[in-house]
């Protein structure tokens, strides 16, 4: 094992990038300075480094390979220079120690997983220039507890922030359109979401498991929820869809136990298969035409056929009365029937077999 010290490695000599694929495989390095020749770290260049606790990089780097700097458990000290363009994927994976992290002005786009599991990151500034962030790239960051994206932004990857426990609140930027499938998953103690008013698509899972919310108001612009995008938020108890929204997926929804009223768009013409099932006080559920009552009491059901469903109104407004059949209601009665011209009402009181 060679045990090298800053000096040793400062050496001057000529190169366009500090190689990577093990080349310092056996080295000890606890600091690192580049020369101001270097324009790219390679990737796997200081993999697995576990002594290395600063690195400072020159004003003339533009990328940082994949993996460069992966699991260098021990760094704390990071100085991105201004040059920089490009992080590549897993470039700062699992470096636990790193506690804070602004990105220069010029880096428009993040790798897939390049800061996750850096457990310790608190603080995180994010440049104007940036319009996308790679899948997982700031994913298990448990440490970070509030989130200020840049105006620039238009994606946020699959599993972008997910497993960031300590998330409390977050602010998305009004140039974002899509947010990917688990974007802000497990993130449990986020209470507090802002949508901007470009926002286009929530994926699958976005934000599934994010037990901390409570209310949730989604924008004018929003036309696609996807499959479980809010599935299990428990403790959701208020909720306002868009007239914009034409797709609700499979169990989106799903064991929002805190649910006790919906009202669905007039545009909405897809609702997956349980979208509000296993909600357990949702009691009232008011939609339009374009989706079949008979569909709307599947999509409501109670995918585990427990006792304690407490569906009672449900109304379907500018319809004639349409079919109810006891499969889709899953075992509950409707008691009662009051079509008034205008909209029905269908009382569930009983678990009964019922067929219209």
């Amino acid at each position: 094992m060679i045990n090298t010290t800053e000096s040793d490695i400062t050496e001057d000599y000529e190169t366009t990038a500090i190689p990577g694929g093990f080349e310092f495989a056996g080295c000890i390095f606890t600091a690192v300075i580049a020369k101001p020749l270097e324009e790219a770290i390679t990737s796997c260049a200081f993999r697995k480094f576990t002594e290395l606790t600063a690195f400072t990089l020159p004003d003339t780097l533009t990328a940082v390979g994949d993996r460069a700097f992966f699991e260098c458990t021990s760094l704390t000290t990071l100085t991105l220079p201004d040059s920089l363009t490009s992080i590549g994927d897993y470039a700062f994976y699992g470096c636990g120690g790193l506690t804070s992290l602004a990105l220069p002005e010029l880096v428009t786009s993040l790798g897939d997983q390049a800061f996750c599991q850096c457990s310790g990151l608190t603080s995180l500034a994010l440049p104007d220039s940036l319009t996308t962030i790679g899948g997982g790239a700031f994913s298990h960051c448990s440490g970070l507890t509030s989130l200020a994206l840049p105006d620039s932004l238009t994606t946020i990857g699959r599993g972008a922030f997910s497993h960031c426990s300590g998330l409390t609140s977050a602010v998305l930027p009004d140039s974002l359109t899509t947010i990917g499938r688990s974007a802000f998953e497990l993130c449990k103690g986020l209470t507090s979401l802002v949508f901007p008013d470009s926002l286009t698509t929530v994926g699958d899972y976005a934000f599934s498991a994010c037990k901390g919310l409570t209310s949730l108001e989604l924008p004018n612009s929003l036309t696609t929820i996807g499959e479980s995008a809010f599935r299990a938020c428990k403790r959701l108890t208020a909720l306002t869809l868009p007239e914009s929204l034409t797709t609700v997926g499979t169990k989106a929804f799903c064991r929002c136990r805190g649910l006790t009223s919906l009202t669905l768009p007039h545009k909405l013409t897809n609702v997956g298969h349980f979208a509000f099932g296993d909600c357990p006080v949702l009691n009232s559920v008011i939609f339009w035409p374009r989706v079949s009552s008979a569909f709307i009491a599947w999509s409501v059901s109670n995918s585990h056929n427990r006792a304690n469903w407490q569906l009672t109104t449900l109304k379907r407004l500018r319809s004639v009365l349409g079919l109810i059949t006891a499969f889709a209601l899953e075992r509950r009665d409707v008691a009662s029937v009051d079509p008034d011209g205008s909209k029905h009402v269908f009382l569930v009181q009983t678990l009964n077999f019922a067929l219209f």
